[in-house]
Parts: structure tokens; sequence; C-alpha cells
């Protein structure tokens, strides 16, 4: 008897299943610029990521391109694609903010190509982060949708196009007036109504398997020196980020996991307001990222102390960044940098990984390629 189709494509389809059974949840985030900056078909100008690497000619500003993006993190070992869609500004037409494509419109800011380019792509009727959900479900991967609460890239640059109006106009919602940490202070209604807006925006227009409420782009959100007692304020306002997304999912048909991305540190998490104990057994998210400080990689994530503090009712998934410091000199990390990384996090019992900034490594070398074909779970040294 002949072999059915179906069959053949089982046996095709068997590799992949088992490298994705035998290795654990590995997230791979997507941040708002890479992508669109480093593009083969955009030219770099002022202003964008001059210093990041360059992509691979398939790799365009195109629909085909965008799959070519999913099909090569598609290799077997990732699991979890969180894609970030805005800083202050959002990458697709938002009413809730300003679309980043408003900086064309405004004189006093950079006039990007990458940004032309992008708004040139919605209005050709494609849409960035739709493409890229669809192609990670036809690939086995969970598309997720990642948002930044509280972006500061830029923000000492006058010709910024990332920082928003209301950021400009509003210096009495800042937490300071000029300095770093000078981010919104959500202790003010306007400043959380906005953010909810937009996160209802995004549920409704897209569907992804998981919401990342990013919390340590930037990490403060309280009043300096009075976040343990505003905690209260912020720990309400995720109940109700908790509401919306459960009216989303009831909308599509299936649950929308919700997970914060916060300090690697319990301590650091408790001083800058963030109740994640009470998150946790309220079930207002389901999971933690415990999350490597700026461009590092943390090798002492403190999973137990995670653990204690938050119960056993939501999952805490270590993340690393790109970098290494020693000595206070900071360097990219090699693929072996993020093999002991992720040994420890195994021993001390993670149950997934979380990579930020993998994009900065290049497409052509050992981290990239490590990653997304040897993949970080225990036992995976030998493969090929």
């Amino acid at each position: 008897m002949r072999p059915t189709l179906s069959f053949l494509l089982s046996l095709l389809l068997a590799p992949l299943a088992a490298l994705q059974a035998a290795d654990q949840t590995l997230f791979m985030n997507e941040d708002a610029w890479h992508y669109f900056t480093a593009a083969s078909d955009v030219k770099r100008g002022k202003g964008d990521e001059e210093d990041g690497p360059a992509m691979r000619p398939e790799f365009t500003l195109t629909k085909k391109g965008l799959e070519n993006y999913i099909d090569e993190i598609a290799r077997g070992h990732v699991t979890h694609f969180a894609m970030n869609l805005n800083s202050q500004r959002a990458n697709f037409p938002s009413k809730a903010l300003e679309p980043l494509w408003k900086s064309l419109d405004e004189p006093e800011r950079y006039h990007l190509d990458y940004i032309r380019v992008m708004k040139g792509l919605y209005e050709s009727g494609v849409d960035p982060y739709k493409t890229w959900i669809d192609r990670c479900r036809a690939k086995n991967i969970q598309p997720w949708i990642s948002i930044r609460m509280n972006d500061l890239h830029r923000w000492d640059e006058p010709k910024s196009p990332n920082i928003s109006n209301f950021w400009h106009e509003h210096p009495e919602y800042r937490l300071r007036p000029d300095a770093w940490d000078n981010g919104l202070d959500y202790s003010h209604e306007p400043v959380r109504k906005r953010m909810l807006d937009f996160i209802t925006e995004v549920l409704d227009r897209y569907d992804p398997e998981g919401l990342e409420i990013d919390l340590m782009r930037f990490k403060r959100y309280l009043p300096i020196g009075r976040e343990k007692e505003s905690a209260p304020i912020f720990t309400q306002y995720m109940r109700e980020i908790r509401q919306v997304a459960n009216a989303a999912a009831a909308r599509r048909g299936h649950t929308i996991t919700l997970s914060v991305r916060l300090s690697s540190k319990p301590s650091e998490a408790r001083n800058l307001g963030m109740e994640a104990d009470h998150w946790a057994k309220e079930g207002i998210v389901d999971m933690i990222v415990a999350t490597s400080p700026w461009e590092t990689i943390d090798f002492d994530i403190p999973l137990a102390e995670w653990r204690a503090w938050t119960g056993n009712k939501v999952q805490i998934i270590p993340s690393a960044d790109d970098g290494i410091i020693n000595d206070r000199r900071r360097r990219k990390a090699t693929f072996e940098d993020y093999r002991r990384w992720a040994s420890i996090m195994h021993e001390r019992g993670a149950k997934g990984l979380y990579i930020f900034n993998l994009a900065w490594h290049p497409q052509e070398g050992s981290v990239w390629n490590g990653v997304l074909s040897r993949g970080l779970a225990p036992k995976t040294d030998d493969a090929p």
C-alpha cells in the first residue's frame, strides 16, 4: 500500500517536532527597530541603528522578506517569538499613540528612510506584524506581542522620531524633569489610560498567543522615592490590563497568556513598586521574565528566590541580553557564554529561557546560528 501524503508530511515534520520536544521553551524578542532599520533594502542614515549588523539580502521590507525572516528563526529551537511594535510611538497606524511616521510631517524630527519605507509597507496593504503572526503559526512558533510601557530610547536627542508629543507636551507627568529615569509617571491617570487604550487597540488589531508587558524598557514607573507606597496603584493597573487581555481572549476564542518583564532580582522589583507576588497569587499574570541588566547577561538570576516570592502559580523564565561585563568593560557575549548561562539557569530549575537582542549579533556569526540551530537546552553540545 502506498503511503499517504499526510503520512509523508508527518515524517518530514518529525525532526522539527522532536527538536521542540527536546528543547525547553525558548523566547526570542524582536525589538521595534531592528528589522526595519537593518532590512537589506533600507538605507541607513543619521539617527538609524548604524552600529547594528546588516541583514542578508532575502530580508527586505516586503511581505516575502518578512516571511523569510520567520523562516530563518524557525529552525526548530525557538518556540516563542515576541514582536515589539512600539517605542513611545507606534509602528502601525495607531489611534491611541501617534504612529512613528508622524515624524515625517514634523520639521524638527529626523526624516528617516526606514520610517518612510515602513509607512509605504502599510499603504501597500502589508502589515508586518500580521504577516509575522501568520507565519509563526504556520511554522509552529507561538506569536507574541511585546509592549514597551515606558520606552526612553533617544529621549536626549531633540530630533529623535521615537519620542512622543505626549512626553514633550507634559513634563508634569514625567518622573524627573531632565535626566535619565525621566519616563512617564504611572501614578497619573492620563498616563495609565493612554497606554491601556493602546493595549486594547493592539489586541483588537492583532491575534497573538501571548501579551508581554515590558516593564524593563525602561524600569521606573512610580514616583521616585515613593515607589512602595505607590505600588497598589500599579497593581490595580495590572488588574485592568488582565481584564483587557481576558476580553480579547474571549473574542478570539483562545487564551492569551499575560507575561511581564521585570528586574532579574526580586529585591529590585519590590523596590521599584512592582508587587509581583500579588500579581502572581491573584492570577493577574501567568509568567514573569526575570530580565538581566541592560545589555548584559546575569549569571546569578535567583530563580529559587523568585519562586519563594511569587509561589507556584506563575512560570519564571530567566532572560539574557547580548553582552558580558568583565572588569567594568563590556563585550559581546559568545555562544559559549550563552550556553554557560543556560546551563546555570537549567540547574536552578528554569523550564524555559528568553533571549533579548539576539538580532544584534551578525547573522553569519556563531551566536545567531548557534542559538537558532543548536538551541540552549541541556545536552545539545554535540548537535550539528
